[in-house]
């Protein structure tokens, strides 16, 4: 087999240094773990959680990357990680930069190397490409954000729960939309469906926290049962956290919040005159709300990671501001 071509440079290895086949080490099962938690996430994010397996060279990880994603011939029968097309149509002209951050997600072999670690969740990430990027940035931020205080710890969600795909909420006057007025007096059970569930251990409290994004896809209010709208989000998380059905599903008592992240901040004051209108003036303690306009657009590139994400003051409706950063 050649090893370097006609100018005498040498072909790239993909080979362990035993000359096996590529398998999973330990460091990439655990990147291949938060992919599983968090969605398709980009290089800089994957550099900042596999420090804390112990790999800090930023350059190494590239190549170990570049060989998960290209090798089809590995220890488990398939590629370890695949790079989603949808993120190429972002890029300005078409081209891209030498500093771009490419975003990866699980193939079938990384899936098939949890499996037999009894590590494989199969969370579902739904929506668009676009939506999922959004939702698992900012997750993985606030997971990467525990790492500055060795105090706290992130708790994902199939450690809290088992179905942590939807939880029934009890809507007891039918509080879908205030359009739907004409059913007010019949109980209702909905299911609510959050994009991110996970907790944090800040060493002697926990914090159960619900995470909510929109891309700007979801409309205000409407009379469909089905289709989500904020104002039924609202509502929802109102009987769900504001009545403490959450502690009888998760088996707690922690306290709860519910973080709306929006990409631009109109949408975000609409979203809270929304529920100030539903609170008639009161205000709420535990919906949060904030925007990033790293997202803003049809489309965006990667970015690289930002722990405004963990850092920054929440907004609340007739409250003062809340940081997630302690308890």
């Amino acid at each position: 087999m050649k090893t370097h071509d006609a100018l005498g440079r040498r072909f790239p290895n993909n080979l362990e240094p035993n000359g096996t086949k590529p398998t999973a080490q330990k460091c990439d099962l655990n990147l291949f773990e938060r992919l599983d938690w968090h969605g398709p996430l980009p290089t800089d994010h994957l550099y900042h959680l596999d420090r804390e397996c112990g790999r800090k060279n930023r350059g190494g990880l590239q190549h170990r990357l570049r060989i998960l994603c290209t090798e089809r011939d590995t220890a488990h029968g398939g590629r370890y990680l695949d790079r989603p097309k949808e993120q190429y149509p972002t890029l300005r002209n078409g081209r891209i930069p030498r500093n771009h951050h490419a975003v990866y997600k699980l193939h079938d072999g990384a899936i098939q190397a949890l499996r037999d670690s009894t590590r494989y969740n199969g969370y579902p990430h739904g929506g668009f490409f676009e939506h999922q990027l959004m939702q698992s940035i900012v997750t993985a931020e606030i997971e990467i954000g525990t790492y500055s205080n060795r105090l706290l710890t992130f708790i994902p969600r199939h450690r809290i729960i088992r179905d942590s795909s939807s939880y029934p909420v009890h809507l007891l006057w039918n509080e879908l939309d205030k359009r739907t007025k004409r059913e007010m007096r019949m109980e209702a059970t909905t299911y609510l469906r959050p994009d991110a569930h996970f907790a944090i251990n800040y060493g002697d409290k926990t914090r159960q926290y619900f995470i909510e994004v929109d891309r700007g896809t979801e409309v205000r209010e409407g009379v469909n049962r089905e289709r989500k709208t904020i104002e039924r989000s609202l509502r929802q998380y109102r009987e769900f956290i504001g009545e403490r059905q959450y502690r009888d599903v998760l088996k707690t008592d922690d306290g709860a919040f519910v973080l709306f992240i929006f990409i631009n901040e109109q949408q975000m004051r609409n979203a809270m005159d929304i529920l100030l209108d539903i609170t008639e003036g009161r205000g709420n303690n535990y919906i949060l709300f904030a925007c990033d306009e790293r997202f803003a657009g049809k489309t965006f590139p990667a970015p690289m990671v930002s722990l405004k994400t963990w850092n920054k003051e929440y907004l609340r409706v007739k409250r003062d501001p809340v940081r997630i950063t302690s308890y």
